[in-house]
């Protein structure tokens, strides 16, 4: 028997009444083939879009804190963060963030700890990024502050020994900061405060001579410096306010909370320090 020959247009071996479906197979596969290529261009188009996508504006983070929208400017720091994840600007927002949401929430002291937790990370981050840079050390001293308040007795020394530690390496820093002297006159304040024998006990198990220097002098004065830096801050004077009231000095309580009732909106725990600061107030009159 003979082999007929390849017909013209054929591709060699095949017979001639194939072709037309070896050319349809043929036409498929050089589209599935354009297709994947269209398809792993665009899905490297849009990975690299997202990549290069700009992280959340600080501006608009600090806007909604500003506003007092605790939950929006929560998760616009957050999400900053996310993006820019070695970003000194973004790590100390979100150290504030964290801050402010264990101030403003309702829940208990353990959720409350682990959101101080959270934010002296973030912070702890953010020094060393920028080491020389005071937003950091501010937020870490604040995180650690506000930690102070829902642990235990020994770790609450701890915590504010180190807040205190960086509190002063701020103002080394920048001793402008309005933050850095709020912070000193609080800490000055909240010792001032503690029975002696709390006092005795915190110094001995964590050896901070803080303990026996604290004065209510120094708490005035560094949160008048504050004031006098920052003088729409509410923080400021309510700590200041709570001061005149743990001295028993009503008149100098009175002026101040008069003043920070009356100062605009900063911070979204600004509303609630100033209702804090009118119902101290007022208890202290109940209670005379």
């Amino acid at each position: 028997m003979s082999v007929p020959k390849n017909p013209i247009g054929s591709p060699g071996g095949w017979p001639a009444r194939c072709w037309p479906t070896v050319r349809s197979w043929r036409r498929r596969l050089v589209l599935c083939n354009a297709v994947g290529l269209l398809s792993l261009v665009m899905c490297g188009t849009a990975t690299a879009a997202a990549r290069a996508q700009p992280a959340p504006s600080a501006a608009h983070t600090d806007s909604l804190f500003r506003a007092g929208l605790a939950d929006p400017s929560y998760a616009a720091a957050l999400a900053h963060v996310a993006r820019a994840p070695n970003d000194y600007g973004a790590l100390w927002r979100a150290s504030r963030a964290e801050t402010f949401l264990g101030i403003i929430t309702d829940k208990h002291a353990p959720e409350k700890a682990q959101m101080f937790l959270r934010a002296e990370g973030y912070a702890r981050r953010a020094i060393a990024a920028e080491p020389r840079r005071p937003e950091g050390h501010y937020w870490l001293a604040a995180a650690l502050g506000r930690h102070t308040r829902v642990a235990g007795m020994l770790t609450a020394a701890r915590l504010g020994r180190e807040a205190n530690e960086v509190t002063l390496r701020l103002l080394a820093i920048d001793s402008l900061f309005p933050g850095a002297h709020g912070l000193k006159g609080k800490i000055h304040s909240d010792v001032s405060d503690l029975p002696s024998i709390a006092r005795f006990f915190a110094s001995a198990i964590v050896g901070s001579s803080l303990m026996k220097q604290a004065s209510w002098q120094t708490a005035e004065r560094e949160l008048r410096r504050a004031i006098e830096l920052d003088p729409t801050m509410v923080i400021f004077r309510f700590d200041l306010a709570q001061m005149y009231l743990r001295t028993k000095r009503e008149a100098d309580a009175d002026r101040t909370v008069r003043a920070l009732v009356a100062l605009p909106i900063r911070t979204p725990a600004d509303t609630f320090w100033q209702r804090d600061a009118a119902g101290q107030l007022e208890n202290y009159r109940r209670s005379r």
